[in-house]
């Protein structure tokens, strides 16, 4: 379960990208288009200024998961400090079972259930997803920012929704950021590379404590069109704060994790 939260984490990560990389614009837009953000630095300035601002914040969610047809069910408790740290509590059926704790440079893992414990670098979370990523796109975690990984220039279409893409063999991967037509809420993000597809779809929006967020999150990861991880997420609680402790600490008996 350890494994499969870290790695979870990891994905939603991309979510919350940050670049100042400007896209190439087309015509691909349809006229009937009401989005008129045509370029990522657009994108990023609007959700910087209309999306969620706080220094410290506090996320509640409920998370299904199934990996490899096995099924996992738990709550997760975020604390964010902004620009700084993550911090998750992980309980099942009401238990404490485990606690990470991320920084610009490492990766503090507590599983309370089997009493081990593991630390690392940050690196060691790009290796699971086979992406370089900063710190600064962990902060935004669960909060539906969009995500632009890569660097070179990209482009713009549209059908029904309005796709930001990038070309493959620049990359070494494929990405499309997809808005509604009509709109610039985030509907959804795919990521192929490798023969793995993520996609993280967006429903739902809802004011949640004041805050207008996606209120469920649905990650689907697949190897060879066969799902290997799902994740259903509903956030449930979001709650803003000037400061906050942070109640992590690794006890000194617990073994190394492998």
């Amino acid at each position: 379960m350890i494994r499969v939260c870290i790695i979870l984490f990891s994905f939603f990560a991309l979510i919350g990208c940050k670049s100042r990389q400007k896209l190439q614009t087309n015509s691909g837009l349809s006229d009937n288009c009401k989005v008129a953000l045509n370029s990522k630095a657009d994108i990023i300035a609007h959700y910087d200024t209309s999306g969620l601002q706080f220094k410290w914040i506090k996320v509640k969610a409920k998370i299904n998961t199934t990996k490899d047809e096995k099924g996992l069910s738990f709550t997760a408790s975020f604390r964010i400090e902004k620009d700084s740290l993550i911090y998750a509590s992980i309980t099942k059926a009401g238990i404490p079972f485990a606690k990470l704790l991320l920084t610009k440079d490492s990766v503090k893992v507590v599983d309370l259930f089997h009493k081990k414990q593991k630390t690392g670098s940050f690196s060691e979370l790009e290796s699971l997803i086979g992406f370089k990523l900063s710190f600064n796109i962990m902060q935004k975690l669960l909060l539906g920012k969009p995500a632009f990984l890569y660097e070179k220039s990209g482009s713009i279409k549209s059908d029904s929704l309005v796709h930001y893409s990038n070309d493959s063999t620049l990359d070494g991967y494929v990405q499309r950021v997809s808005f509604p037509c009509d709109t610039i809420d985030l509907k959804s993000t795919v990521i192929e590379y490798s023969g793995k597809n993520i996609q993280i779809e967006y429903s739902n929006p809802k004011d949640i404590n004041g805050y207008l967020l996606n209120k469920n999150i649905t990650l689907t990861v697949k190897e060879a069109e066969k799902v290997v991880i799902l994740a259903v997420i509903e956030i449930t609680r979001v709650k803003k704060f000037n400061n906050l402790k942070i109640p992590f600490s690794i006890p000194a008996d617990y073994e190394r994790m492998d």
